[in-house]
């Protein structure tokens, strides 16, 4: 019906179908357990029927990891008020509603940790942060208004052309980790720029020491077969990944997985089947593919 003056509450839009907040669940739930003592509630929202919810929650392994409050909004109407409202499209996003009842920081849930310690502590910004806000939204449609540009120069092969385009917007906007992540892959990849884009990779990991999905962003970019990497820098990728896992509490096993495919590629078979076994162990929605992995070691080991 409304919020406790005094209290915190984190408005997190989420569904059963959603992989990446699935992945987020245990995060929050931990978030929720941290900070309870700190009067902050946790509210999941999804736009899903009551029944597909209960259903969802009868399952024992989803029922564990959402250990916080959920709601349903099958009218869209709260949706309406936040997600439409604050232009946001993508699940997971959470809103945190602050001990005045205005919302205080709009982003992905598992960013979560620095924000909810700063303002449980009374430490936070608002102002600072309703800027960036602001910013990103003024740079995102300069982003979509690149975007086609950016679509046709791909096509066309012409990288130099692509990287200008992405050197324009980081002008605009020289932190934005996107558009570094973006010129980082290309880099390394089509433009064959391994200088510039390890450059990059080492600006992102020194900005990003505590963000878990960041650092594994960088050592899977890096590590990915799939990705034509003529020199790929497998003592950097191990590096973003080992502190990708110390970040994330060594609980992800998708995390878990990457640093394994790290060490495999560094030559450290042992140690990658070691890792992968842990990755296993922490089941998921990922499950499967690792274990698939973890007997492609053993085969070959």
């Amino acid at each position: 019906k409304g919020f406790t003056p005094g209290k915190i509450t984190v408005v997190e839009f989420w569904a059963t179908w959603c992989g990446p907040c699935k992945q987020s669940m245990p995060h929050i739930s931990e978030l929720q357990e941290r900070y309870n003592d700190y009067g902050v509630r946790f509210l999941g929202v999804s736009d899903e029927k009551l029944e597909t919810v209960k259903g969802f929650l009868d399952k024992p392994e989803w029922n564990e990891k959402m250990r916080y409050t959920v709601a349903t909004d099958p009218d869209k109407s709260t949706y309406t008020s936040y997600m439409t409202a604050a232009g946001q499209g993508g699940i997971p996003t959470a809103f945190v509603v602050g001990r005045k009842g205005t919302i205080e920081w709009i982003g992905h849930p598992m960013e979560l940790d620095s924000v909810m310690d700063q303002i449980v502590h009374d430490k936070w910004d608002a102002a600072k942060a309703k800027t960036k806000f602001d910013q990103d939204r003024a740079l995102e449609t300069e982003m979509r208004k690149a975007s086609a540009k950016l679509r046709e120069a791909q096509a066309a092969g012409k990288w130099d052309e692509v990287i200008s385009i992405l050197d324009g917007l980081l002008a605009k906007a020289p932190n934005n980790e996107m558009i570094l992540s973006q010129k980082m892959q290309i880099c390394l990849t089509s433009a064959n720029r391994p200088a510039d884009g390890y450059a990059i990779a080492k600006t992102l990991l020194a900005n990003n020491e505590h963000n878990a999905m960041m650092l594994n962003q960088i050592a899977w970019t890096i590590i990915d077969p799939q990705m034509p990497i003529k020199d790929r820098d497998v003592k950097l990728a191990t590096e973003a990944a080992e502190k990708a896992v110390a970040a994330s509490g060594g609980k992800d096993g998708a995390i878990l997985d990457t640093l394994a495919a790290c060490y495999w590629a560094g030559g450290n078979k042992a140690k990658a089947i070691e890792t992968q076994k842990k990755a296993v162990e922490m089941g998921g929605p990922m499950k499967e593919q690792l274990e698939k992995t973890l007997k492609d070691y053993e085969s070959k080991k």
